[in-house]
C-alpha cells in the first residue's frame, strides 16, 4: 500500500476582485492537480483535499469552504506525510491550520517548491513523449 502524503497547497486567492479571484484560485487548482499527479508518479497516494471539496462544495462561500476545511483536517489523520508547497511565498490560514494539525500528529513535513516539481514532470512527459516516438 502506498503511503499517503498529505498535500498543502495555497488554494484560496489573494485577489479580492471577484474576476481575479476566480482566475487565480483556478490557477491554484490547477497547481494543485500538478502536485497530486506528480506525487502519484513518485509513489505515494496523495490526499489533495483541495482538489476533492472543490469538486461539489462553493470555496467561495464562507460556510462550505469552512465545511472543506473542517473534513480536510479529519483526512491529514490517514497520512503518514504532508508536502507544504512554497511556504517561503506565505502560507494562508488553511495552509497554516493544516501544518499545525499535521504537527499535532507527527506526520512527517516537507517543504517542496511548485517549481521543483513542474520541472520534474515536465523532463518525465518530455522523455515519455520521446519513448513513445520510437
Amino acid at each position: 500500500m502506498a503511503e499517503r502524503v498529505f498535500i498543502c497547497i495555497r488554494l484560496k486567492p489573494r485577489a479580492t476582485e471577484p474576476e481575479e479571484a476566480k482566475k487565480e484560485f483556478a490557477e491554484n487548482l490547477r497547481r494543485a492537480k500538478v502536485v497530486a499527479r506528480y506525487a502519484v508518479l513518485q509513489g505515494y497516494d496523495p490526499e489533495a483535499t483541495t482538489i476533492y471539496y472543490t469538486q461539489f462544495l462553493d470555496d467561495f462561500s464562507k460556510e462550505e469552504r469552512q465545511i472543506g476545511v473542517r473534513l480536510g483536517r479529519e483526512r491529514i489523520a490517514a497520512c503518514q506525510r504532508m508536502w507544504i508547497i512554497d511556504r517561503e511565498d506565505g502560507m494562508s490560514e488553511g495552509m497554516l491550520g493544516d501544518g499545525a494539525k499535521a504537527q499535532e500528529l507527527g506526520l512527517l513535513v516537507e517543504d517542496k517548491r511548485f517549481a521543483d516539481i513542474q520541472r520534474q514532470l515536465d523532463a518525465y512527459d518530455e522523455d515519455r513523449r520521446k519513448r513513445s516516438a520510437r
